[in-house]
C-alpha cells in the first residue's frame, strides 16, 4: 500500500506554478515532514518517496531526508540524462528510477522499506490515483481564489475525497507568496477516496 500527500487550492486544485510551490507556509511544510518521516512500526527501514523528476528538481537542496529515500519517475520523453542535473545533495538519497508510477511503486515494494508516499507532481499524482493500492490521501487545503496555476491535483470535486481524520482544523493565516503576503484559510487532514475506488480519468 502507499499514501499520497499533497497541498492544493480548494478552488481550482492548483498545486504549482512555474515548477515551484505558489506559497511558502511553514505549517504546511511541517506537516509534510511529520507525515513522511513517521513510521508504521519500529523497523530500521526508511520510508520511500515516489516523486516525478520536475518535482524532485524543485526540492530545496537543504531538505533533510530523515527516514526517507527517493524513487524517481522520469518523463519517458526526456530520458535519464536529466538525472545529471539533480544536485548531489539530493542524488545520494535516490534508490532507483522508473518510467511511470506503477513501475516505481512495484519496484519500491521489492525494496525493504517502511512506508511509501507519493509526493508529486501532477502526472505522478494522476497515475497514483488510478492505482488500487492507494490507502490514504493527506491533504493541506488552502483557499486562494485569485491565484493562477499551471499544475493541478487531478480532481475536479472535493466529493471524490472522504475526510476520515482532521489533523489541523481550518484557521485563517497570513501566508507569504512570491512577492506579497495574503490571508487565507488552511487545514490539514487524512482522506480516503470515496468508496475506496481508484479514479478513472
Amino acid at each position: 500500500m502507499f499514501d499520497v500527500i499533497v497541498s492544493f487550492d480548494k478552488n481550482t486544485f492548483g498545486i504549482g506554478w512555474s515548477n515551484d510551490l505558489p506559497w511558502h507556509f511553514k505549517k504546511d511544510l511541517q506537516w509534510f515532514y511529520k507525515i513522511t518521516t513517521s513510521k508504521k512500526d519500529t523497523n530500521q527501514y526508511d520510508n520511500i518517496l515516489i516523486v516525478g523528476i520536475k518535482t524532485l528538481l524543485s526540492l530545496p537542496i537543504n531538505l533533510k531526508f530523515k527516514n526517507r529515500k527517493i524513487v524517481v519517475v522520469l518523463n519517458k520523453n526526456r530520458g535519464t540524462a536529466i538525472m545529471d542535473t539533480v544536485p548531489s545533495e539530493i542524488k545520494k538519497h535516490i534508490l532507483l528510477t522508473a518510467s511511470n508510477f506503477n513501475e516505481a511503486y512495484y519496484k519500491s515494494m521489492m525494496l525493504k522499506h517502511n512506508r511509501i508516499f507519493v509526493i508529486g507532481g501532477e502526472t505522478v499524482y494522476k497515475q497514483a490515483l488510478k492505482n488500487n493500492h492507494l490507502r490514504y490521501v493527506y491533504v493541506g487545503l488552502f483557499d486562494f481564489p485569485q491565484l493562477t496555476y499551471d499544475k493541478y491535483f487531478p480532481l475536479n470535486d472535493l466529493d471524490y475525497l472522504k475526510l476520515i481524520e482532521t489533523l489541523d482544523k481550518e484557521k485563517t493565516y497570513s501566508i507569504e507568496m512570491k512577492d506579497h503576503t495574503v490571508n487565507t484559510t488552511y487545514s490539514f487532514g487524512k482522506y480516503v477516496l470515496r468508496n475506496n475506488q481508484p479514479l478513472l480519468f
